[in-house]
């Protein structure tokens, strides 16, 4: 009797353990797929610098209850924290976005979607997300740019006129 509850406990920690996990999608800028049947948070790991970033979750069955970004995992599913972003916009409730949002790092960070479903844990349906990051360059970067393009029209007339 004992060894059962020992073992039934052992069960459910390691599911409630697998239900809070954070899944790594990656480094670094890309597009990203990801899909599950229950409430899980995403993350892209970004070092310093500006990044563009687009994001779709939808699912034909599973209605959500709020879909956003964050820089930290959301342990209790919950917008409300200081490492929170942005939401994404409900297009409906099985279709929920983020259009163009730049977030500018400073030091390493994890980027992460954190989906929560009415259900919170598997159900019959699925969802599917991709994420899509970005690098906006710098302003020092155009007017190197343009510094480019200069020196290689001031070359260009030196050669018409020589």
């Amino acid at each position: 009797m004992r060894f059962t509850r020992v073992v039934t406990a052992m069960a459910l920690a390691a599911a409630a353990g697998v239900a809070s996990a954070a899944t790594d999608l990656g480094d670094g800028t890309g597009t990203y797929s990801f899909s599950l049947n229950h409430d899980r948070s995403y993350f892209v790991s970004l070092g310093p610098g500006t990044y563009e970033i687009n994001s779709s979750v939808s699912s034909d069955v599973i209605d959500f209850d709020k879909v956003w970004l964050s820089t930290s995992k959301d342990n209790h599913f919950s917008p409300n924290g200081n490492n929170d972003l942005t939401m994404f916009t409900e297009n409906s409730p099985t279709n929920w976005s983020t259009s163009n949002y730049i977030v500018t790092l400073t030091k390493p960070t994890d980027l992460y979607v954190d989906v929560d479903t009415h259900f919170g844990k598997g159900t019959n349906g699925v969802y599917n997300g991709m994420l899509t990051v970005t690098a906006v360059p710098e302003p020092a970067s155009y007017a190197l740019l343009l510094a480019g393009v200069g020196l290689l029209g001031f070359m260009g007339m030196r050669r018409r006129r020589g």
